[in-house]
C-alpha cells in the first residue's frame, strides 16, 4: 500500500477511473469541461481529481496525494484513464475530451473483444 492510501481513497472496482490534476485554476478549469463532456460517455465511470485547490464540479471524488503526483509524474493538468485491471489505458499532460474519449473507446473494444476463458476440467 501507499503511505498516504491512495489506493483505498481510489475504490477501482469494475469501472474505469479518470484521475485529473488540479493545482492552478486553468487545470482546474480544463478538468470541469472534461468532466462535463464525458457524462455524455454511457459507460462507467469514476471521475477523480488530485491536489485541487477546490472541489471540481463533475469529480465524483476529491483526493489529496503528494505520492500520487510523484508516482504519475504528474503536473497540473494532467490526466489519466485507468481500466478496471488498473493498467494505465492513457496518460496526457494536458487531456481534451475527443483524445480520451476515443482512447477509452478503444480500450473498451480491446475489454470486449478478449478471449473469454472457459473452465478447464483435469482428469486424474
Amino acid at each position: 500500500p501507499d503511505g498516504d492510501g491512495f489506493e483505498d481513497q481510489l475504490q477501482i472496482n469494475f469501472e474505469f477511473v479518470i484521475l485529473g490534476w488540479g493545482g492552478t485554476h486553468e487545470a482546474e478549469k480544463n478538468l470541469r469541461q472534461l468532466f462535463a463532456s464525458l457524462k455524455r460517455v454511457d459507460f462507467p465511470l469514476r471521475r477523480v481529481t488530485v491536489n485541487a485547490a477546490s472541489t471540481v464540479q463533475g469529480s465524483d471524488i476529491h483526493i489529496t496525494s503528494d505520492i500520487a503526483t510523484d508516482l504519475f509524474d504528474a503536473i497540473p493538468g494532467t490526466v489519466y484513464l485507468v481500466r478496471p485491471d488498473h493498467h494505465v489505458a492513457g496518460r496526457w499532460k494536458h487531456a481534451d475530451a475527443p483524445a480520451l474519449i476515443e482512447t477509452l473507446s478503444l480500450a473498451l473494444k480491446q475489454q470486449t473483444a478478449a478471449p473469454q476463458m472457459e473452465a478447464v476440467q483435469y482428469v486424474a
